[in-house]
């Protein structure tokens, strides 16, 4: 698989960023980026990976840098990203997708957290990263890694301070539903879904009341429902879902969420068929 590139603008956007090294070395700076760009983007998973993509690239990657030396080994890459600082590469990597999605207006971006495996370092724990993510294009908008006993809570401000994200809608895990979270995301003028669970435990009591007392029957004019069916290999799922647009039946707990205007709840039920019959089910 082969980037597209356009022009010179992906070294206009990195063309900045300084070179770690502080002694010579017989390949450039802007080839070693340039390589570690276009390999992670075509699916090289490390610096083995990128190095053995690069290889087999080398008449592609001329068309655009010299690479006199050729391709350098995966020991350079690892030594000079190593060097690299990350809170620089992570603003440049940022302005560079802003250029290449100039307004997010009308999109869906979700932000999620994961280890990267073989991070390790010495006695260093496995490195987490949060990602914003271009749901239409197919790419990472932005990316911050977590600090050290720190956790998503605050990358995800940090994260959202670097974006423009005017007029998204932005998705988040339970970890996300936290006061600042979603008082930035409405700062910056976007709107929010995010899941919510027990680490906020007042929030997600009543609106579990909420919707027993819908399934009571107590609340069905204020509220709207729909459902879907999806048939195929093998197992039948059923997806359930409630709105409610009425937030006083939440009492307090409602005005607290800032830019709150709805809650649902969404079950899915999914039936194994297994050729003598339904399977389990599971909810």
């Amino acid at each position: 698989m082969e980037p597209q590139i356009t022009g010179t603008d992906i070294f206009k956007a990195f063309e900045q960023l300084p070179d770690p090294r502080t002694r010579a070395c017989p390949h450039r700076w802007d080839e070693l980026m340039f390589v570690a760009l276009c390999g992670v983007a075509s699916g090289a998973d490390g610096w083995v990976s990128v190095v053995e993509w690069a290889t087999f690239k080398l008449e592609w990657l001329r068309r655009y840098l010299p690479f006199v030396n050729g391709i350098a080994s995966h020991d350079t890459f690892s030594r000079v990203f190593n060097l690299l600082d990350a809170q620089s590469f992570e603003a440049f990597f940022i302005s560079w997708m802003q250029a290449l999605c100039p307004t997010l207006a009308g999109e869906l971006i979700p932000i999620d957290g994961k280890s990267v495996r073989r991070s390790h370092n010495g006695s260093d724990p496995m490195a987490h990263l949060v990602s914003a993510w271009h749901s239409t294009r197919g790419l990472v908008l932005g990316q911050v890694k977590t600090a050290l006993k720190s956790n998503e809570i605050t990358a995800i401000p940090e994260l959202l301070d670097a974006m423009d994200i005017q007029g998204a809608t932005i998705t988040i895990d339970a970890m996300g539903c936290q006061h600042a979270i979603v008082e930035k995301i409405v700062e910056k003028k976007a709107d929010y879904i995010i899941a919510v669970k027990d680490n906020q435990p007042l929030l997600a009591k009543a609106i579990e009341s909420l919707f027993d007392a819908h399934d009571a029957g107590l609340l069905a004019p204020a509220l709207s429902s729909d459902t879907s069916l999806d048939k195929g290999h093998g197992r039948v799922e059923a997806r359930s879902c409630v709105v409610a647009n009425d937030l006083e039946v939440l009492g307090k707990h409602g005005p607290a969420w800032c830019g709150l205007q709805s809650v649902a709840r969404v079950e899915c039920t999914r039936e194994i068929v297994n050729g003598k019959g339904k399977g389990q089910s599971s909810t």
